[in-house]
């Protein structure tokens, strides 16, 4: 109570001819019924001013190599709905709302990155929908939606707003 709080640090040992060692955490599952399998929590600590950082990230990769990948998958259900992923910025009450940021990788043999977002399709119903909303304020402007293609050194790249034809 009087210093430091302690730090909890897992490891593994590293490859010399192999792969690396590989760290896996793990909630329980269950098989009685109607009962959810083990959550897993990943949470930071608060502080009096700012609260502790997560950051999950794969290293550069190797000479002639890929950066390893980082995926957020939520799991398929057989007979509910599949889970959500939810990314949200926190609200603040003295200051500027958070910010989140999606941008991939720039290329220099080859094309640049692709940022690809995509809603589900059905079988039963109508189509996912995509929404892009900007911010309301009550008490100046709202926000703004901008797309702009990339810059060329031959020609600009375009921006497509395509609807597509009934299958029926």
């Amino acid at each position: 109570t009087g210093g430091a709080g302690g730090k909890i640090q897992i490891g593994v040992g590293s490859g010399a001819t192999g792969t690396g060692g590989v760290v896996s955490i793990a909630s329980g599952t269950t098989t009685a019924a109607s009962s959810a399998g083990g959550a897993l929590s990943l949470t930071s600590g608060s502080g009096t001013t700012d609260s502790g950082a997560i950051t999950v990230s794969s290293p550069d990769g190797g000479a002639g190599g890929s950066s390893g990948a980082l995926s957020l998958t939520s799991g398929a259900s057989p007979a509910g709905s599949s889970g959500t992923l939810t990314l949200t910025s926190g609200a603040a009450t003295g200051g500027a709302g958070g910010e989140i940021s999606l941008r991939v990788g720039d290329g220099d043999t080859g094309v640049g990155g692709r940022v690809f977002v995509k809603a589900g399709k059905s079988t039963a119903g109508a189509g996912g929908e995509i929404q892009l909303l900007a911010g309301l304020s009550t008490t100046a402007a709202g926000g703004t939606v901008t797309m702009t293609s990339g810059v060329g050194a031959t020609t600009a790249g375009g921006v497509s707003l395509v609807g597509a034809a009934s299958a029926g």
